[in-house]
């Protein structure tokens, strides 16, 4: 304690000296730390400056690639491949954007979506045997709540993974260029922009909520309702964090020259993503509360239209971010 406090005494000693040498001695020891922090900041800066300069010829060789129309870096050298892929339909423009982020998705995270969901599904039959065997084996209130439980490690985990995951909208702005020259509508490419982040989200909410299935005491009904909820919030999710990327220059993943202040703006992006995201989780969940006034109080009649409360404005915001996606001057 004594070690982790050393660096603020002369601050505290400032603030309790009297008129004299000492209080002169704290004050130089103080402007002398923050001198230093300061010098140490700058030389960091700096540091991160030099990187900086050091990889304009990588990034120039991507914003090649990517003007040549190779978006992802896939090398010309080499084979094929010869197995086909399934795809889309045009669907309007949505089909060949939302194939596109769901591919670089599944192929950034390689076999987690899969692996996630079998996890989940050796979890599901694991947990439905054991609770055959020994029914008192987990607590009646945890089974009772084990989907409302499963959907909130979802958000959690979901969280974390869109903080660090570049996809849709909140990727690089030179890979979002080739976007801006299709001949597609702005919301379909709103639209499909959120699928890649709204699969692996509702991949984690099916893998999380299969073991709290199979041992929630609850009606299927009130289960299935509360899933519904869920991905309703994942798919709302998703639509923040690309409609926050579109309309400001913030990103989850800071980016651009490295500084010391890129933690700084990672922070501003959550905080206009939660404003953001406050009005939709309110507007669901006061259509919750009229529908329960209105139908009677039920968990399908609430979750459900909970979540067709927080699904109601995402036409909104899909068609206002692509406007300015589009609208908004490519990056060189």
């Amino acid at each position: 304690a004594r070690i982790l406090g050393m660096p603020f005494r002369p601050f505290a000693s400032v603030m309790v000296s009297g008129v004299g040498t000492s209080l002169v001695v704290n004050m130089i020891w103080s402007m002398g730390l923050i001198l230093g922090v300061l010098v140490t900041c700058y030389q960091s800066n700096g540091g991160f400056s030099e990187l900086a300069v050091a990889g304009v010829g990588r990034r120039i060789k991507k914003l090649e690639r990517v003007k040549g129309g190779n978006v992802y870096g896939f090398s010309s050298k080499r084979a094929e491949r010869t197995q086909w892929l399934p795809m889309f339909g045009w669907m309007g423009g949505v089909g060949p954007v939302a194939w596109s982020q769901v591919t670089s998705v599944l192929r950034r995270t390689g076999r987690l979506v899969p692996g996630v969901i079998i996890l989940g599904c050796v979890t599901a039959v694991s947990a439905a045997l054991v609770i055959r065997m020994d029914p008192a084996a987990m607590p009646a209130q945890l089974r009772l709540y084990a989907v409302p439980v499963s959907i909130a490690a979802t958000m959690y985990v979901g969280f974390l993974f869109t903080m660090t995951a570049q996809t849709g909208f909140a990727a690089s702005r030179r890979l979002l260029t080739w976007y801006q020259v299709l001949p597609i509508h702005p919301l379909a490419i709103a639209f499909g922009m959120v699928c890649g982040t709204a699969t692996i989200l509702i991949a984690i909410e099916f893998a999380f909520c299969l073991p709290a299935l199979a041992v929630t005491t609850r009606p299927w009904i009130d289960s299935l309702s509360q899933m519904f909820a869920g991905a309703a919030l994942s798919l709302a999710f998703a639509s923040t964090i690309n409609f926050v990327s579109a309309v400001t220059d913030l990103r989850p993943m800071p980016q651009g020259t490295p500084d010391v202040f890129q933690g700084a703006r990672g922070m501003i992006f959550m905080f206009v993503m939660g404003l953001t995201l406050i009005p939709i989780v309110s507007f669901g969940v006061g259509t919750a509360a009229l529908a329960g006034a209105i139908l009677g109080v039920s968990w399908p009649v609430c979750a459900i239209s909970g979540g067709l409360g927080m699904l109601a404005p995402m036409p909104i915001l899909w068609w206002y971010s692509g406007h300015r996606f589009v609208l908004s001057e490519p990056t060189d």
